[in-house]
């Protein structure tokens, strides 16, 4: 409703009465929304509801369950947005804004923030509530994410909670790091699951020093241009033709090139970009290194575009082509045309000394889940349930099946469920960019019963 700043909410043509008003959803200026434009709503695949405040110049996402404020997506202007009408997702993730007076469509990649959440396995019939609060690992509060804390309020009837947890921009690239969620004081209910973890996986590329040739000599054959033309890869080559020898009877080439301040690392390969430019079926050519020019080891013959080094080569280098057929009587000059000849050095997060890359995008989470003591031993003889779920207090005592579906076979939880610290056994989920579901897992104990 762009009058009133707010999202109502009406049945669907599949429900009872298709059409018929069910309850505002996001309340008038919720988040600092203003104006809704036509085409300015989209869910996410993780069902979170994205709005483009018009007059606001910004993105806002409310929970998709109850349509609560969770954050601000993108900030007022950011990237010079004005007057946002309509927004869409790709497949990678990737949000589209629609900048009505810019006239632009603009392109803002996916987030960084872990998504937990907490649920029950059934509608309970009284309030209950939990604390929770964000604790590091090897990941660090502040410089890794955003330190967090609060209470989690089932109202009844409510059956599941998100607790949304920013991760902080950087420029380290320091690997795959996680953090804790934790709960505590629950009050209507006994905890099961007291900790959820969160990965936040590094996928930048590693670093990559590229070392090109510094000077070359010639032993065989004949060239065309220098070493200065394989220092990229774009068509200019440098041609290396055969020479006859032993009265015009045979043929032979050799050629070399030397590299200078080649770095060791975790990946040290000869990158070769290069092409015969006869035909002959015999020959070909053989590229083998050396750390001293005299003794060689073979790398293998031409075809293949890199050829695997030693990770602790370093310092000089040299690299020598050869041809491979110099039986009596073969007397084609065969032609190697070279466009680049690099060596490349990939160094691993762990063994870099300062920030290089920008921070993830993706997160793996893991849920564990400490069954209660009556359940133990046919939690441990069956699947997991994908989902964590809390029991919540009945009129009567009974045993409640849950209402997720299973990884592979149905564990129920009892109606009174208490906490242990029985073997866990773990599961582990890879969501994608936008949203997460780490679940930790609650069991409310049937009070006054």
């Amino acid at each position: 409703s762009s009058n009133t700043d707010s999202i109502l909410r009406y049945q669907g043509p599949t429900g009872s009465s298709p059409g018929e008003y069910i309850d505002t959803f996001v309340t008038p200026g919720s988040g600092g929304l203003d104006y809704i434009g036509s085409g300015s709503m989209k869910f996410d695949d993780d069902g979170n509801l994205y709005v483009a405040s018009q007059y606001t110049n910004s993105v806002l996402q409310f929970s998709g369950s109850d349509g609560t404020f969770v954050r601000t997506v993108v900030a007022s202007g950011d990237g010079g947005l004005l007057d946002p009408t309509g927004i869409e997702f790709d497949a990678s993730g990737n949000l589209y804004v629609s900048s009505r007076s810019t006239s632009e469509i603009l392109r803002y990649s996916p987030d960084s923030n872990g998504s937990f959440k907490v649920s029950l396995n059934r509608e309970s019939e009284s309030i209950v509530t939990v604390q929770y609060s964000v604790a590091n690992g090897t990941a660090e509060s502040n410089s890794d994410f955003a330190p967090s804390s609060g209470t989690i309020t089932f109202a009844p009837g409510e059956t599941s909670h998100t607790i949304i947890i920013p991760t902080v921009d950087d420029l380290d690239l320091e690997g795959d790091e996680t953090f804790y969620v934790n709960l505590t004081n629950a009050v209507g209910g006994d905890i099961v699951d007291a900790q959820g973890v969160g990965t936040i996986v590094d996928n930048e590329v590693p670093p990559q020093v590229d070392v090109s040739a510094t000077s070359e000599s010639n032993v065989y054959g004949s060239v065309a241009g220098s070493y200065l033309a394989t220092q990229a890869a774009d068509g200019v080559v440098e041609t290396l033709t055969e020479e006859r020898y032993s009265s015009n009877r045979r043929t032979r080439l050799e050629h070399r090139w030397r590299f200078d301040n080649v770095t060791s690392g975790d990946s040290v390969e000869l990158l070769v970009t290069a092409a015969q430019t006869n035909s002959n079926p015999v020959e070909t050519f053989a590229f083998s290194y050396s750390t001293d020019n005299a003794n060689w080891t073979t790398l293998g013959n031409l075809g293949p575009s890199s050829y695997q080094l030693p990770n602790n080569l370093s310092g000089t280098v040299y690299v020598r082509v050869v041809d491979t057929d110099r039986s009596n009587n073969e007397k084609t000059l065969d032609v190697l045309a070279v466009d680049q000849l690099l060596i490349r050095t990939t160094i691993a997060p762990a063994n870099l000394s300062s920030p290089f890359a920008p921070p993830p995008s993706s997160f793996a989470t893991t849920a564990v889940l400490h069954p209660s003591s009556t359940e133990e031993e046919q939690l441990r003889n069956n699947s997991l349930i994908s989902e964590p779920v809390l029991a919540a207090p009945t009129a009567k005592p009974q045993r409640a099946q849950s209402s997720v579906a299973p990884l592979a076979t149905t564990a129920s939880l009892p109606a009174r469920s208490t906490s242990s610290d029985g073997d866990a056994n773990s599961v582990d989920e890879v969501f994608g960019d936008w949203g997460l579901d780490s679940s930790v897992l609650l069991g409310i104990a049937n009070f006054g019963l």
